[in-house]
Order: C-alpha cells, then structure tokens, then sequence
C-alpha cells in the first residue's frame, strides 16, 4: 500500500483529522480527569516546599516575576519555562495547591492528545491500518499508567510535564514539516520546530534531547519510506552517532572526577550504573505490569531490594538491548520498533545513566515511556495481525482491556494522594525499610501526639540510612534534630530530646536537612511552646566541638545553620556560620546575602563594604542569581560612596 495513501500531506489537517482530534482529546480529558482527580489534596510535598510555595510571595510582589524566574536553582539551565508557569499561576489566580494539581493533570491531558497525533502520522508513515484508533490507544495506554501519578500530581514536576510538552511539539512540527506538500508550510513548522527544540531544555535539562528524538524519527520512519532520501538518512545517522560519541565522553569525564561529582553520594560510579541498568528494566516492567505498592516518591530503599542475579540479568539485558539499537541506528533498519527502543533509551540517558542523581524516581520514565505504549500497541495490532490475520479481532479488544484495568490500577492508587498524611503512610507500606518514609511517617504520627512511636521510626531511619547506599546517610545529630521536630510536633518539650554533645559522634554529625526542617517549623510557628533559645544553643556547641575535635562539617549544612539563625533573629550567629561555609563555597550567593544581611542588621560598616565587594565580583562572575542580584542592588550605593 503506498504510504501517501494512508498518510499524505493532503490529509494531515483535513477536517475529518480535526474532528478525531477533537474527539480524542476530550474522551481523554474526561477519562484522565476521573482517573487523576481523586489524587487532588496533597498538598506541597518534598521539593514543593523549595522550589514552587516560595513563589506565592508574588501575589503580593508581582514586580519580582522575572527575578523569582531566572533564580531556580532545580537544574543547571534554571528551567524558566516551568518557574514561569509557577510565577505567572501565583500572580493570576493565587492559587493553592490543589489548583497547581489540577493544572498539571490539564497539561498531561494535552500531552496523551500530543501522543495520539504524534503516533497517528507515525502509524500512518508505516502504513498500518486503522492508524487513528491505534494511536488512541497509545495515547489511553500512555496516560493512564499508574506510573504518570507520580509525575502528574506532585507539583513540582511539572517541568518534567512541560518538557514533554515541547519536546512532543517538536517532534510532531518536525514530522509535519517532512509530509508538508508546500514549501511556505515546511518553512513555517521548522520554524515552530526549531523554537520548541531552544525552549524545552529551559523547561527541564532532558529536553535538549529531542533533537536526537528527531533524528530517531528520521532514520527509522521518514527515510524508510517513499519520502526517504539518503540524505536525511546519513543525517540522523550522523546526529545519533554525535550524541552517542558526546555521552560516552561526558561519562569517561564524570569517571575520572568521581570524587567530587560522587562526594555527596553513599553509591559510586560502577554502582551507579549497575542500579540504572536494573531501573530501566524496571520502569519498563512497571509501566506493563504495575505494582502501585511500591510507587510513589520514596524509593532510597532501592538497592536494599535488589540481589545479585537480577542485577546481572537487567545488565545482560540492557546490554543487548543496547547493541541491538546500536546495530539498527548503524544500517538504518528497525522501522517502530527501532524508533520505539531507541525513544526509550534517548529519554532516559540523561536522567537514567552515569550522573550522580538519585537511584530511581518514576517520573523519569514519564516521558520514555512513550516509546513503551507504542511498542506494545505495534506488536500486538501491528506485527501480530501482519503475521497472523487470525488475530486481528482479538487485537483491539486485547489492547481496550488493558488501558481499562491500567486505568482502575491508577484510579486506585491516585487515592493514595489525597492527603499528605495518606500518600506517607502508603510510602511506609511499600518501603518499610526506607530511611526517608520512616522520617516522615515519625513526624506525622508526631503530630498525632505519640512521640515514642515517632521516636521509633526515627531510630530505624537512621539505621536504615547508614546501610542503603540510595539513601541520604545521616548522622548522630540528625538523629536528635528530628527527635526536636518530633518533640515540637506533639507539644512536647524541645529540650528533653536534647543529648549531651559528648554522647555523639562528631564525625560528620549532620548530614541530611533537618536543620532547613526546623527553620521552616520556626517559621511556622509549629512549636507553642517551643525554646528554641535552647535548641540554637545545643547547635552551637555542636559545631564548636565537632571543629575542636577534628570533625567535619558540610558547607550546606553551615548554610542552613545560617539560614535558621537568619529566621530566629540571632545574626549574628547566622553571619558566623555563613562565614565558615563561605571558605568552603566562596561562590554561592545566598551565604553572600546571608553575611550581607547580618552586616547590614548589625550596623557594621566594614563588614558590609567587604561583603559589597564581594558580591559586586560575584555578580560580575556570573554567579549572583537574579533574586540575589536585587538585594545586592538594593545596598549597592553604600560600596558607592565608600561605605
């Protein structure tokens, strides 16, 4: 069958398309709307805290929009596209939580709608029959996984949501530019094409990877067909081999910088990628049989549930996998399913590989698990009913069946998140041996007034963070700050969970962020009847001994002494921990403001003309983010005048 007659450029945006379209994304706005909605309720969770509920400050300070936009610090791009949607959100409609929750299961509405008109012109190019209703059920199969929860409602990934967005946009204008008939309309969607391709690595880091994506889709779909040239082929070809060539470098750097890019890490280099190579296998064996036990956003227990055999048998996997992408990128073959494994393991190379992230998070497998839902739907409605028509009936019916209990799957698990309080309890269920869901559980059932409960739990996640190499080690005083947040958190005295400094361990005391934890509690005034006198005290005597005894202390855990001082008032002490953690990170430009700040507070005028210059040369250095930028130029003609 020629390929134009199933898919030509006359026919793209008929109106009978448009129809289906239409009538697509509105079966999956209702069908994702009910599975998802019961979800809505969490609240701000883990990274929220950080990086979207500092943004509700806008709503009385718009002016401060670009500022906030160009200041994330989530990834080495800043990802302005997503803060802006945040920034833009907070301004317009002041918005809760529940309202961030309900944006992001629109824009995962508008993403399934992309999947289906990306994998209807793919179905089409391939001249597979009945290419709108296969991409339908790519698309339903895709969105309702129970794996998109976690992307979908925890707020802050919705620059992974977003990325996806532009990055399916530039391969759906790229696929149009290619079957586009006029010349005008090609050099409009390449346009379209190309200022997606700029804008989707500032909505997440992974979204520089649609070019290769593009280049997949040329190899092993357009150059394949009537409209192949070989051109286009040797050109994706070249563009693929350049990425591969580029990510082999990038990880023999990160090998032979083990030491600092791995300092902060209880995993190294080889381990890294042993535990990636079973990740990919288990994202792709959770997106097909889903165990909702176990997601979620707490997974620092991973390596704690693997052995030694299914380590080796993901890592053969992968590996052959791998050569066999290899072989079909090499002579040009492989059709869907070349592009199908090889939009799988593009997506996941950043996120997924050798850099010292942490082990396992769902929603990386958001958007690669694109290229899953169309292999599934491919091999059964596609290669099956070729090879067999016998099957064609069972087809259809077989795939419906499966988005139908994949959805009840989600629809189930969803509830889990209808409140903070659930959605930990569910993370205890399915990791009982995780530090980070024992931690949290303890300050909940805390908050319910049971301290020795509580107590017990954070006694386990600290043994359970010294023996999982996934999981934030932390130290002797980490055990007592969360036992004071306990402690706070059921009207208990502060000070009774206080030990003698003698008892502890001063090597590397403090090591996850139970500092930043009780200056947000502070500030919240959780504590009626808190001393917290007594608490920045015992903190105090902690660092002094810990340096009187050779100990060490991390430059950011000095930062968020700084930080909880800065908030108590006490800046004086907020100036001394900032100093120390400026001689161990002069670049960062909070600990500038922090010192800055203290200065000014105190009336000191040489400490505030030194700390001028200094961030007179951070700024000029680059270093300085916009937010710290104001706050600089807001004292900027004291270092002016000569202080």
């Amino acid at each position: 069958m020629p390929v134009r007659a199933v898919c030509g450029s006359d026919s793209i945006a008929s109106g009978c398309f448009k129809v289906k379209c239409v009538v697509v994304v509105i079966v999956l706005a209702l069908v994702i709307s009910v599975v998802f909605s019961p979800g809505v309720g969490t609240g701000y969770v883990f990274d929220d805290i950080t990086s979207v509920l500092p943004l509700q400050q806008l709503s009385q300070h718009p002016e401060q929009f670009w500022a906030y936009v160009f200041s994330d610090v989530s990834g080495s791009l800043g990802r302005p596209v997503s803060v802006a949607t945040f920034a833009l959100e907070k301004i317009l409609l002041k918005s809760s939580s529940d309202v961030s929750q309900y944006i992001s299961i629109s824009i995962h509405v508008l993403n399934a709608g992309l999947v289906f008109v990306l994998t209807r012109l793919l179905f089409c190019e391939v001249g597979l029959n009945k290419p709108a209703i296969l991409a339908f059920l790519v698309a339903i199969i895709w969105a309702v996984s129970p794996q998109k929860v976690s992307a979908v409602l925890y707020i802050v990934q919705r620059m992974a949501l977003l990325a996806t967005t532009l990055t399916l946009l530039a391969l759906i204008f790229y696929a149009y530019a290619r079957v586009s008939a006029k010349q005008a309309h090609k050099v409009l969607l390449t346009i379209c094409t190309t200022v997606c391709l700029m804008l989707a690595p500032f909505a997440k880091e992974n979204g520089a990877l649609a070019v290769p994506l593009i280049a997949a889709l040329e190899l092993f779909v357009f150059s394949r067909g009537l409209r192949g040239v070989r051109a286009g082929r040797l050109a994706a070809q070249g563009v693929l081999l350049f990425g591969f060539v580029l990510f082999l470098a990038w990880a023999f750097r990160v090998y032979l910088s083990e030491a600092d890019y791995y300092a902060t890490r209880a995993f190294d280099y080889e381990e890294r990628l042993l535990f990636s190579a079973v990740s990919l296998v288990d994202y792709a064996r959770q997106f097909f049989l889903p165990e909702t036990s176990r997601m979620g956003l707490i997974h620092d227990d991973f390596d704690l549930a693997l052995r030694s055999m299914q380590i080796g048998m993901s890592l053969v996997a992968v590996s052959l996998m791998v050569a066999l992408l290899v072989s079909l990128v090499a002579t040009g073959k492989g059709g869907v399913v070349g592009f199908s494994l090889a939009f799988y393991f593009i997506a996941h190379s950043l996120e997924t590989s050798f850099l010292p992230l942490e082990v396992y998070f769902e929603h990386r497998n958001y958007l690669p698990s694109v290229g899953l839902a169309v292999l599934c739907v491919f091999f059964i409605a596609g290669g099956i009913s070729r090879g067999f028509k016998l099957n064609v009936p069972f087809a259809l019916p077989s795939l419906f069946l499966f988005s139908v209990v994949t959805a009840f799957s989600t629809f189930s698990y969803a509830h889990e998140w209808s409140s903070y309080r659930n959605l930990v309890s569910h993370h205890l269920q399915g990791h009982p041996r995780s530090s980070r869901a024992n931690s949290d559980f303890a300050l909940v059932v805390a908050g319910s007034g049971d301290l020795e409960r509580a107590a017990v739990h954070i006694d386990r996640a600290i043994e359970y963070s010294r023996i999982s190499k996934s999981s934030k080690p932390m130290g002797d005083a980490d055990r007592v700050i969360l036992k004071v947040a306990a402690a706070c958190l059921s009207n208990r005295r502060l000070d009774q969970a206080l030990l003698d400094i003698s008892k502890l361990s001063l090597d590397n005391a403090i090591l996850s962020g139970g500092v930043n934890l009780l200056t947000r509690m502070f500030r919240d005034s959780a504590c009626t009847n808190g001393k917290w006198s007594l608490i920045s005290d015992w903190l105090f005597r902690l660092v002094e001994s810990t340096l009187q005894n050779g100990g060490a202390l991390r430059w950011y855990v000095l930062k968020d002494l700084a930080a909880f001082e800065r908030e108590r008032g006490n800046f004086s002490r907020s100036y001394v921990y900032a100093s120390m953690a400026s001689e161990k990170r002069p670049v960062d430009g909070t600990l500038a403001v922090l010192k800055l700040e203290a200065a000014v507070r105190a009336g000191d005028h040489r400490a505030i003309f030194n700390e001028l210059k200094t961030m007179k040369k951070l700024r000029e250095d680059g270093y300085l983010r916009p937010v710290e930028v104001l706050y600089y130029e807001r004292h900027a003609s004291l270092l002016d005048s000569g202080g």
